[in-house]
């Protein structure tokens, strides 16, 4: 993965450090999107939250749940920066209620530091990605060894394709064989 990162800090884009409201969202994902420059695919877009005063879960709905989707679609990854412990409590429902899970990261010196996945994952697909984060890269073979579970290997790499999907896993291809990795280094599933 190309870890060229851009960041958008969410308080400069918003007229007012303030996210509350479905419309709101709805509004700020416009704004968001629009000051964001142009992508290339592999790039990790990291919406930083810092300054922000108020963050309400159906306005953070509204912004970051359309706002992966287009990223996905531009070949990019979305993480959240910088957030405080009441925003991430609101993240954390909308990762869980919306079935998308986010990435969360401080942001230092554009570095990104102890990336965290929240949302509730169906529990192989918790199982795939907690064994390819220990692994640091595994192929579906792999999976299914560490897993010691009957299931078919082609299970096993649907699971691990949906989790790229997921903007959670990148993959690089060897002949015929795709090994998966995790999005970050140090990355850890915190549900």
């Amino acid at each position: 993965m190309n870890e060229q990162i851009i960041q958008v800090q969410l308080s400069t884009v918003l007229p007012m450090p303030i996210l509350a409201g479905a419309k709101g969202g709805e509004a700020a994902f416009l704004l968001l999107r629009a000051a964001i420059p142009a992508l290339s695919p592999g790039q990790l877009v990291v919406v930083d939250f810092s300054q922000m005063q108020i963050c309400t879960a159906s306005a953070i709905r509204e912004l970051l749940v359309p706002m992966w989707k287009w990223l996905r679609e531009s070949g990019c990854v979305g993480i959240v920066g910088n957030v405080d412990e009441v925003t991430l409590d609101e993240i954390r429902l909308v990762a869980d209620t919306s079935k998308q899970p986010f990435i969360c990261a401080r942001l230092l010196k554009n570095n990104l530091k102890d990336p965290i996945v929240y949302g509730q994952l169906e529990e192989k697909m918790a199982l795939t990605l907690r064994l390819v984060l220990d692994s640091g890269e595994a192929d579906a073979k792999a999976v299914h060894q560490l897993a010691r579970d009957n299931t078919q290997v082609t299970v096993w790499n649907n699971r691990l394709a949906a989790l790229e999907d997921l903007g959670l896993l990148a993959r690089r291809k060897v002949s015929k064989t795709k090994f998966y990795f995790p999005i970050l280094k140090g990355m850890t599933y915190g549900h």
